[in-house]
């Protein structure tokens, strides 16, 4: 099962300049142990986009393996739980633990709109 986050915007350029800002403060470290990553699908022009908690973690543990992609829906900023392929399917509780730690760090973010968690 995975756990997902929402953060409702006014409106889709909002949505894409705040996803900008938060990608932007991970790449720079500004929260410390957040990592970002980008993947091309196969035969797709864009970029996936990927934040994970910890990266020495699923390389040490790999039962810790929670990585969020983060994408544009409307009006709406949404992080989608997922894990590396390769890797055990992290347990309910496991991903639980990444969503609050990916909450924390949003709400370190000035300006964050109302954000929502749906199962």
């Amino acid at each position: 099962i995975m756990i997902n986050i929402e953060l409702n915007c006014a409106s889709y350029e909002e949505a894409k300049k705040l996803k900008g800002k938060i990608i932007s403060k991970v790449r720079k470290g500004d929260f410390d142990t957040w990592s970002y990553t980008s993947l091309q699908k196969k035969d797709l022009p864009l970029l996936e986009d990927f934040i994970f908690h910890n990266p020495e973690q699923f390389v040490n543990d790999k039962e810790k393996n929670v990585v969020f992609k983060v994408e544009i829906r409307g009006d709406k900023v949404v992080f989608i739980g997922g894990y590396w392929t390769g890797n055990p399917v992290p347990t309910y509780e496991m991903y639980a633990l990444h969503t609050g730690r990916l909450t924390e760090m949003l709400l370190k973010i000035e300006t964050i709109p109302p954000l929502k968690v749906l199962p």
